[in-house]
């Protein structure tokens, strides 16, 4: 083979000094051809191919590098406020699940539609539902009343100093009987659902049937006709005497609260109840709606980071890989290995 046709060129002209690389002018971040030249006739080719490299990467830091920091930077700031985020979104909604939508309110709470707004006057009831309502207060009242004589009578009965000397004391405390059976009443609206509710209310009827027979029994027990006695006085251990006033005043106190429930049964179907929005519960969703659109716009963030990065590192791979090229066409020209 000719020197013309050696595809490494004449190795007469390998012993002048190399010239500079030649070839179409690259966009970007380059390799200085002398230095090309230099590492090519200064070192062997593989340290040469590692030196130019190492150049080409440095070029690059140098003029792009501080852009690649902030963008990593930037991402790590970034995820950091996604970890937050998420964390706060996971309270919130944690929050807002235990916060209940809605809540009971006044008929006159918030804007509502005239026909809605109307309620059915104590008058217009049926016939049937103003004798039971009415009865049920009446006998309400009574038992009620009857609850706190029986506990005022048993208190100044027992002859202690306190309620003796003191009578209201003893009358004090036999206001519990009607606390009692207005707080089992309003207990039941602890619970949002109907069903709830209903069967609560059918918890109430049956034990007050319960201690209404239990009651009747200890009566006919300790009732012996009418020329019978009974003696409730507290100086003799007498079971049956002390369960029987037991039963007495939780009796009367269940029957209370179970007449309460039917007059609130009766006047529902004329006065439906109001449900308003819960403002808490408002401001947890409108919080966690805000959460997610901040996430989202931090992930998009990101995103565009880490595309903006990517081409980054791109840039800097594809200079490295050009200053490589550079020297390979350079040996192959000037036949080096």
């Amino acid at each position: 083979m000719s020197a013309d046709n050696n595809p490494f060129g004449n190795p007469k002209r390998n012993a002048q000094p190399a010239p500079k690389p030649r070839g179409r002018p690259r966009k970007g971040i380059a390799v200085d051809a002398d230095f090309i030249a230099m590492a090519a006739n200064g070192t062997d080719p593989k340290a040469a191919a590692e030196m130019v490299q190492r150049q080409a990467a440095h070029l690059f830091d140098a003029e792009r590098g501080a852009e690649l920091e902030t963008l990593n930077h930037s991402v790590k700031q970034d995820e950091l406020r996604l970890a937050e985020i998420d964390d706060e979104r996971g309270r919130v909604s944690k929050e807002r699940q235990s916060t209940p939508e809605w809540q009971r309110a006044a008929r006159k709470s918030g804007t509502r539609e005239v026909d809605d707004s109307a309620e059915v006057h104590f008058k217009e009831w049926a016939l049937l539902d103003q004798i039971t309502v009415g009865g049920c207060g009446i006998l309400c009242l009574v038992m009620l009343g009857a609850g706190a004589a029986n506990i005022q009578g048993n208190l100044v009965a027992s002859g202690l100093p306190l309620f003796t000397l003191n009578p209201v004391f003893a009358w004090l405390f036999a206001m519990l009987a009607p606390a009692a059976a207005l707080a089992i009443h309003s207990f039941g609206h602890v619970f949002r659902s109907w069903a709830a509710r209903n069967a609560y209310r059918l918890v109430i009827y049956a034990l007050t049937g319960i201690c209404v027979i239990a009651w009747s029994w200890l009566f006919a027990d300790l009732f012996h006709g009418t020329g019978g006695a009974l003696d409730l006085s507290f100086e003799e251990d007498r079971l049956a005497d002390t369960l029987f006033v037991w039963l007495q005043v939780a009796t009367e106190i269940l029957v209370g609260s179970a007449l309460f429930l039917i007059i609130e049964h009766i006047s529902a179907k004329y006065s439906p109840n109001f449900w308003l929005r819960n403002p808490e519960y408002v401001e947890l969703k409108v919080k966690e709606e805000a959460l997610d659109a901040s996430r989202a716009e931090v992930v998009a963030r990101v995103r565009e980071i880490k595309g903006e990065h990517a081409r980054l590192v791109a840039q800097r791979d594809t200079a490295i890989t050009a200053a490589h090229a550079e020297l390979l066409q350079f040996n192959r020209r000037y036949g080096q290995s």
